[in-house]
């Protein structure tokens, strides 16, 4: 059987694309019943355990997750409260450097989140520069919408999954990262 070469052409035309395309992958930690059971892996060289730190840390202070409106990245007075408790805890704690996480909820392109989450995280690294907290012990890294905390599909949850988390990446065990 021929093949028309108009029809030949698009099918070589489609196979790049088909090649390209990756399914998508969960992160492990996106299920907060995983994440409150056990700790998840982290990268190698990562010193950062996520949602269950080691009971040394369980009784030392909690670094505040900030939450933020629908589409923003503007601090809202909570947020800057949450922040301000932050900063606090890494004064007293001059050892401890954090990766600041900006995320988002489910609604909106994955580009689109991606590039809020990193504004989120920016504003709240900014933030907590301007209260003196040298920016050498600062990262910043967007999830966008890839690693919600509440995996329902409401206002509930999405308000939950519209945040900024900071992870302790080098430091003293008292301080760990609570949700």
């Amino acid at each position: 059987m021929r093949i028309p070469l108009s029809a030949a052409a698009l099918i070589l035309l489609a196979l790049p694309t088909a090649a390209c395309h990756k399914p998508k992958v969960v992160p492990k930690d996106a299920s907060p019943a995983v994440a409150k059971a056990s700790p998840t892996a982290t990268p190698a060289g990562d010193e950062t355990v996520r949602n269950g730190l080691p009971s040394a840390q369980k009784e030392g202070e909690h670094l505040v997750t900030a939450y933020f409106d629908w589409k923003s990245s503007t601090l809202t007075p909570d947020a800057q409260s949450a922040l301000d408790q932050d900063v606090a805890i890494l004064r007293s704690n001059p050892d401890v450097a954090v990766r600041i996480e900006g995320h988002c909820d489910e609604r909106g392109s994955t580009q689109y989140n991606m590039a809020l989450g990193q504004r989120r995280a920016e504003a709240a690294r900014q933030w907590v520069t301007s209260k003196g907290i040298d920016g050498s012990r600062l990262s910043v890294v967007s999830y966008g919408k890839e690693r919600p905390v509440d995996p329902g599909h409401d206002d509930a949850a999405w308000a939950k999954n519209r945040r900024v988390e900071f992870v302790v990446t080098r430091g003293t065990s008292r301080v760990s990262s609570s949700r």
